[in-house]
């Protein structure tokens, strides 16, 4: 089980570093990770499209709250994941409080006061 956990620079945009018992990973909000073990490392694809399975954000408290999946594949290994593959979907949720602009609105294109990211992934995977 790979977890990631971090402070992120907007809704949907997670950066931190996860960590597992044995390895890591190097999240870094790109389209494309690397997950890094002491036997080797391997890639994870996430660069697909999106699909929104809800979003709100309330206008009281500025607490944006997201919910969307992806697919993604795992390839590049190396060591003794050099002959890894697989794929699957991953399941985003996300739970920030926006900052308000000078007329006290909720601002959501700036970085978020709060940001807490959790992604659940579930796959198949070829060693």
């Amino acid at each position: 089980m790979l977890g990631a956990r971090g402070a992120g620079a907007g809704a949907g945009a997670g950066r931190g570093q996860a960590r597992t018992a044995q390895g890591g990973a190097d999240i870094s909000g790109s389209k494309s990770d690397t997950a890094k073990f002491k036997g080797g490392t391997f890639k994870i694809d996430h660069g697909g499209k999106f699909r929104i399975l809800k979003q709100h954000v309330d206008p009281k408290t500025c607490l944006a709250q997201f919910e969307a999946s992806t697919k993604f594949t795992l390839s590049g290994g190396t060591g003794a994941y050099q002959h890894l593959s697989g794929s699957g979907t991953a399941v985003i949720n996300d739970l920030a409080i926006a900052p308000r602009n000078a007329k006290g609105a909720c601002n959501l294109n700036a970085n978020p006061v709060v940001n807490e990211e959790t992604i659940t992934a579930t796959g198949h995977v070829k060693l």
